[in-house]
């Protein structure tokens, strides 16, 4: 995800005008409501949104996987339909579209003062591409093995570094589209690369979680980052030169989050920012004269955009865009709390949010009825994108992961709900370990089989039935003595008893001495 900055007009409090290039249908749309919500970890973020103010025409017919830009007006995107678009952002108008690649854009780069920029694809090549030009590449460039997943052009527009999954890095010289010079290492498969400004230097971020420096001469690596506990998908230089930001993946807020890092001789790191619950995608320092601080601003695929105090790491601005994954349609609306394809809020029982593979969430009842009715059990098919998602051999929907920070919103517990055949079960542990009082079990039918005459009519909605309580038995109350806890309670009750029978009886004697001694 990438952030555009444009002036309009100099207004003392519009200081920032974005462009917000997502994953999705390449739109300009914007909401206006301001709303506080409070976190688990009592700290109140507020999000701001602004009106749609414009809502262009679809630049793709399918999802939008990277943006740069061009010029000041025009930026560059390329996506799973395999072209590469030229588009006005002001006017919402496509220049220009380009067609060579056989498979996704993965990433575009755009030479500095100039209409010349280059894409690279899961097809495994780079071209080159003229903007005044024809609609056919200049150069193709061909060398690696795998998707090619890192672009950057060197500040003098001569050289241009390639990398791939395959654990190597290419570069080539411009002007002949010759390969100059190679570099692999072992598991260095690059996630993104960035050349430093007015250096010889080139900064890559990996899939073994770490952050390499690379020296153009030569191309040697000339150092390497302390590692860190996830994959760094992104990194980003300031124009100073002295700084760098990388970000990383994660879930349910296990990593997720962006390192500030020093490019000097000490090349420590500065600071963390952590907040998004869900793979930082993008992160990019912004222009310091939309504020008087420095700021950075970090997407993620938890729908957010974060504005973060580059010195302190605080939050002081948090956009939420209202589109998921890939799925433009739902741009422009507001995301809750629901299930998309039922359209019941979500909760701890059996609308409990589950995630799949492609990060999509839907409660685990509508999972369960789209899991018995597929033909193949193990692979289910995302309702909205359409990405399957395997499951293991025996694995019910039940154990895909739960959507955790949904329900650290709504302040909910979650709770265990298991799939035996064509029924939903929920067991209502009690809160007292202390009793015989077994856990309630409560079930939701899904149904008869596909082809069966048995059932409840169409008309009548299955229902949540309680399982009768058994009575505790012989066994359980030999488990409910191993209990120690059960034990500590029933010495303190049998000392009890005594010192209160003690009591009556010493009282009791008491009074038959004294009359008798009377």
């Amino acid at each position: 995800m990438l952030l555009l900055r444009c002036q309009p007009k100099p207004t003392p409090r519009k200081v920032l005008c974005g462009f917000c290039a997502t994953m999705g249908k390449l739109q300009s749309k914007l909401k206006q409501s301001t709303y506080k919500y409070s976190r688990p970890d009592d700290i109140i973020e507020e999000r701001t949104q602004t009106k749609a103010l414009q809502e262009y025409s679809p630049a793709h017919v399918d999802s939008v996987s990277v943006v740069a830009a061009l010029n000041s007006d025009l930026c560059v995107s390329g996506g799973k339909d395999k072209m590469v678009v030229a588009y006005n952002w002001k006017t919402g108008n496509v220049v220009k579209r380009f067609r060579g690649h056989e498979r996704e854009i993965t990433k575009v780069a755009c030479v500095s003062k100039s209409n010349q920029f280059f894409s690279a694809s899961r097809d495994r090549t780079v071209m080159m591409w003229d903007l005044h030009g024809s609609s056919q590449p200049r150069q193709q460039l061909s060398g690696h093995a795998m998707v090619v997943t890192g672009l950057a052009v060197s500040p003098d527009s001569s050289q241009l570094c390639t990398g791939s999954r395959d654990n190597t890095l290419l570069l080539w010289d411009v002007g002949t589209g010759q390969c100059v010079e190679r570099a692999s290492v072992s598991r260095n498969l690059v996630t993104h690369l960035c050349w430093v400004p007015r250096e010889q230097y080139i900064l890559q971020t990996s899939e073994d979680r770490t952050l390499r420096l690379w020296d153009s001469r030569g191309l040697q690596v000339a150092h390497v980052f302390p590692a860190k506990q996830h994959i760094q998908t992104y990194c980003e230089v300031s124009l100073d030169g002295r700084t760098c930001i990388s970000c990383s993946n994660g879930f349910g807020g296990e990593g997720c989050e962006a390192t500030l890092w020093d490019l000097r001789q000490t090349r420590n790191r500065i600071c963390e920012y952590k907040g998004h619950f869900q793979t930082v995608a993008s992160c990019v320092f912004l222009p310091r004269a939309v504020s008087l601080m420095p700021v950075i601003a970090t997407s993620s695929y938890d729908c957010k955009v974060k504005i973060w105090n580059q010195d302190t790491g605080g939050r002081f601005l948090q956009g939420l865009l209202a589109c998921a994954l890939g799925m433009a349609e739902q741009q422009g609306q507001e995301r809750e709390a629901e299930c998309p394809v039922c359209w019941n809020p979500f909760n701890n029982t059996f609308h409990t949010p589950k995630v799949l593979d492609c990060c999509h969430s839907f409660c685990v009842e509508c999972l369960a009825h789209l899991s018995l009715v597929t033909p193949a059990r193990r692979r289910l098919l995302c309702p909205l994108c359409r990405q399957p998602t395997v499951l293991a051999s025996g694995q019910p929907v039940t154990d895909l992961p739960t959507y955790t920070a949904i329900l650290t919103l709504l302040r909910l517990e979650p709770h265990h709900v298991i799939l035996e055949g064509r029924q939903l079960c929920l067991k209502d542990q009690p809160k007292s370990r202390y009793f015989l009082r077994q856990p309630r079990v409560y079930t939701l039918d899904l149904g008869p089989e596909p082809g069966s005459q048995t059932g409840l009519p169409q008309d009548v909605s299955p229902t949540t039935v309680p399982m009768p309580i058994p009575v505790p038995s012989q066994y359980s109350l030999r488990e409910c003595f191993r209990n120690p806890q059960f034990r500590v309670f029933a010495y303190l009750m049998a000392v009890i008893l005594s010192v209160a029978l003690l009591l009556i009886f010493s009282i009791f004697w008491t009074k038959q001495f004294l009359w008798g001694v009377g």
